[in-house]
């Protein structure tokens, strides 16, 4: 977990999903929000008679091997604020979907987030940004070649997960963040530049998996009140936007958990990679002006957006 103070929310959330996990559960979903003590969070907020809601960045339905794990996910580091229409539609849809990718491939890696920066609105007494977007990124390294694959869904989504798909550098544009950044370095290079979605698709049948791609009623979801919302077709989203220019805008992470910004999601990946018997990059120091190439980090403990969140959103 990384979490911004000044959004009282996580800036990303990161971890590893398997099928053992899934496949042997513990733990039914316990409604038990809390504050985490270890960061200033906003509380225990509560968006009753508005359109949003408590939404999960790392779902509880990935959760229900421990609990331990589940009752961590309803930390309020884990929330996030979401438009109710979103949290029940394209949101749950895209859990669903990673969940199943977890089963298919027994292990998958994910980072994801709230596109935060210095314009959004906040509300309540303890001032809670409200996201545009959310971001979440999958990598998969136990088939090759190994692929990765990100979503940027707005608050009022009304197309296809399909076309909310970008590449890792596209979302990395857009958060600042160095995402995957323990992997060898033609690895990375070339899973980040490229949408592999329908890689992911290939042989998966939806319709007997998950209602997540062909809503038709009901989910494989947690919570049965989540069902997923209809499906529209529309022209996909301009990827030229997002090559906007940069954004101002900056935001700290709780120095305990994050002294390097990326410190947690190295170790993981790090990890994984060991795993796979994938070779790490080298962890050699680096000039400055490497530095400032590969990591748009301005200090250990502030990170700036690099394109304006309306990009992400046409």
């Amino acid at each position: 977990v990384c979490f911004s103070e000044q959004h009282r929310q996580a800036i990303y959330i990161a971890y590893e999903l398997t099928r053992e996990q899934l496949n042997n559960p513990v733990v039914k979903r316990a409604e038990d929000f809390r504050e985490d003590d270890e960061f200033k969070s906003a509380g225990t907020y509560d968006f009753s008679n508005t359109i949003y809601e408590r939404g999960h960045l790392a779902p509880a339905a990935d959760m229900k091997w421990s609990a331990q794990a589940m009752a961590d996910s309803f930390s309020m580091a884990n929330i996030t604020p979401q438009k109710k229409a979103m949290n029940h539609g394209r949101w749950l849809e895209l859990e669903d979907m990673v969940r199943n990718w977890a089963r298919k491939y027994g292990e998958v890696y994910i980072v994801m987030g709230p596109l935060l920066d210095d314009s959004l609105t906040k509300v309540g007494r303890s001032q809670v940004s409200l996201p545009k977007a959310h971001f979440k990124c999958v990598l998969e390294m136990t088939i090759q070649p190994e692929k990765s694959v990100c979503f940027v869904i707005p608050q009022d989504p009304n197309l296809t997960l399909a076309d909310y798909t970008r590449t890792v550098d596209q979302v990395e544009a857009l958060t600042g963040l160095d995402l995957f950044a323990a992997l060898n370095d033609e690895i990375e290079t070339r899973i980040e530049a490229t949408n592999s979605f329908s890689d992911w698709m290939k042989g998966y049948n939806m319709k007997a998996a998950s209602p997540a791609y062909f809503p038709a009623g009901g989910s494989s979801g947690d919570d049965s009140s989540r069902s997923p919302a209809p499906r529209k077709s529309a022209p996909r989203a301009n990827s030229a936007a997002q090559s906007a220019p940069a954004a101002p805008g900056t935001f700290t992470c709780a120095p305990k958990y994050c002294s390097q910004l990326m410190r947690a999601e190295i170790l993981l990946a790090a990890h994984l990679m060991r795993r796979s018997k994938v070779p790490l990059k080298s962890m050699r120091p680096q000039t400055p002006r490497q530095r400032r190439r590969r990591h748009p980090l301005r200090s250990p403990l502030s990170l700036t957006s690099a394109v304006p969140l309306s990009s992400a959103l046409r």
